[in-house]
């Protein structure tokens, strides 16, 4: 009777599910959060993609795996109410915590704190990390290096960084050896 195709009815249906039980929960005890303040937009939208689907509904029983659907709901609005939750709503986010959540590593740094943007790049290849990373740092450092064209000074300031970076370089370039 709304005029949409069937895969899209039932995965409304299903989020309509998975909404009663967070709702059941309490909506896990997160401060402001209730009915009116829950964006059932952003339960479909991330059922439509298929790794948090899979994060979020075991495959073989097609129930809600309650422990993630609690980090789920806290990801998305714990501190909503001030605008400081993990991750908003938005499409280009829940494709970062889509990505996230199909690697052990990059959703270990997630829930360990990391933001979205540190993590979602751990879910890369290591390769894709390694060269964004060196590429990246090589253009900072040219930054700053082209801040101190006068002066050696300040290089002196900063040895234990430069010695972190040393080590790092050394790690890496051994590990390519």
């Amino acid at each position: 009777s709304i005029g949409s195709q069937r895969p899209y009815v039932k995965r409304i249906l299903e989020a309509l599910n998975i909404y009663r039980i967070i709702q059941q929960q309490d909506f896990f005890d997160i401060e402001g959060l209730d009915d009116k303040k829950f964006q059932f937009v952003n339960l479909s939208d991330s059922l439509n993609r298929s790794n948090l689907k899979k994060y979020l509904v075991d495959e073989k029983t097609n129930d809600p795996i309650l422990n993630h659907l609690e980090k789920w709901t806290g990801w998305l609005f714990e501190n909503a109410h001030i605008n400081k939750q993990r991750v908003r709503g938005i499409s280009s986010e829940l494709s970062k915590l889509d990505s996230i959540v199909s690697s052990s590593k990059a959703l270990e740094v997630f829930e360990a704190g990391a933001t979205l943007i540190h993590a979602e790049r751990l879910s890369q290849d290591y390769n894709v990390i390694l060269q964004k990373s060196i590429e990246g740092a090589i253009s900072e450092l040219e930054i700053a290096d082209d801040a101190l064209v006068d002066t050696d000074e300040a290089y002196d300031s900063f040895n234990d960084d430069i010695k972190k970076l040393q080590k790092m370089i050394s790690k890496i370039k051994n590990y390519y050896e």
